[in-house]
């Protein structure tokens, strides 16, 4: 806070729970302080998955009658608040449009609290822009042409990369919870009968239940970092992952 307090501004990404509480801190402590949402303009999903409401309905039961999709009915037929982001889904950079917003709101921002030098930059952000735009382009190129368009992750970080690119991305873990036995059985027969090729998981997580599911389905197990300041490379390593293993026939 005290590093915070000197510095010029605090840009955050708009629906992370602990940064919400950082901001009112800072607010609070430094009440000129320059504070910017680089999610302004950004439509978030609510962080309830495709693969939760499909997997609801197909083990959905009758109530009274088990336990078979209830858990999973349940999760899916409500918002969720998980690790407080108050319902939607934040990984918003993981993705070509989330990385235009946020470039688009840090160049508002710069220029607005440091006119003299605008020039500079519109000039990076240009930079900037023209390099997501030709890595989007390869990344299309890449991924056009997938016989399985599916693919599994631990932690459900990649919903508005699989939007951008007609992807399905089925999650090992929701509401920060593992999954039951009768869960983790479905999601495998489900991906098995896709023959999903890839099963991401993040460097920060555990492995265990990704590399079941790998082993289960005969798919690679890919080590992915989302939160690595070298965006570019991460993504350029998810797409290749898919492109390499996200082959049915």
């Amino acid at each position: 806070m005290m590093r915070v307090g000197r510095g010029a501004a605090y840009f955050y990404i708009g629906q992370l729970g602990f940064e919400q509480m950082l901001v009112n801190s800072i607010h609070e402590n430094k009440a000129d302080a320059y504070t910017f949402n680089l999610s302004e303009g950004m439509n978030y999903h609510d962080e309830i998955e495709d693969a939760y409401v499909h997997m609801a309905d197909s083990l959905a039961v009758e109530p009274g009658t088990g336990s078979g999709g209830n858990e999973y009915a349940e999760r899916a037929g409500k918002k969720s608040h998980y690790h407080g982001y108050g319902g939607h889904d934040p990984h918003i950079w993981v993705s070509f449009k989330g990385a235009r917003v946020m470039s688009g709101n840090i160049l508002k921002a710069l220029t607005s609290i440091d006119e003299e030098n605008q020039a500079y930059y519109q000039s990076n952000y240009s930079r900037l822009v023209d390099r997501i735009d030709s890595l989007e382009e390869v990344l299309q190129k890449q991924l056009e042409n997938l016989s399985c368009r599916s693919f599994v992750i631990y932690h459900p970080a990649l919903t508005y990369f699989a939007e951008e690119f007609g992807l399905k991305q089925y999650s090992i873990e929701y509401e920060g919870k593992e999954p039951s036995p009768a869960l983790l059985k479905k999601l495998i027969e489900e991906t098995a009968a896709e023959k999903v090729g890839v099963v991401f998981v993040q460097m920060e997580f555990d492995r265990k239940h990704a590399e079941q599911i790998a082993r289960e389905i005969d798919a690679r197990t890919v080590v992915i970092n989302p939160l690595d300041y070298q965006w570019d490379k991460q993504m350029e390593i998810i797409a290749k992952a898919l492109a390499a293993y996200g082959k049915a026939d």
